[in-house]
């Protein structure tokens, strides 16, 4: 697991699925997919930004960027997007 994956998420988001899909029942099982599928998108997408935000931060000792920071954060959100196929 990534220090961005981490953060959010977990059972609760689950429940909440599973909770819309039992308030949904009428809908068609390709529509609970669908939105499966795009709440996953959705997760991958946050750990990524996670990523970048990591990487700009700030030091607060210095008021810079730590060295090499922002270029470990933007190959992580790349690669987290790579692997995920978006």
């Amino acid at each position: 697991m990534t220090q961005a994956s981490g953060r959010g998420g977990g059972a609760s988001d689950e429940a909440g699925v599973e909770a819309g899909a039992a308030a949904g029942e009428g809908r068609a099982p390709d529509d609970v997919s669908r939105v499966r599928r795009l709440e996953t998108q959705v997760d991958m997408l946050t750990e990524a930004v996670h990523a970048l935000i990591d990487g700009l931060e700030t030091d607060p000792a210095h008021e810079q960027p730590a060295d090499g920071r922002a270029a470990r954060g933007a190959r992580l959100a790349r690669e987290l997007l790579l692997s995920s196929g978006q």
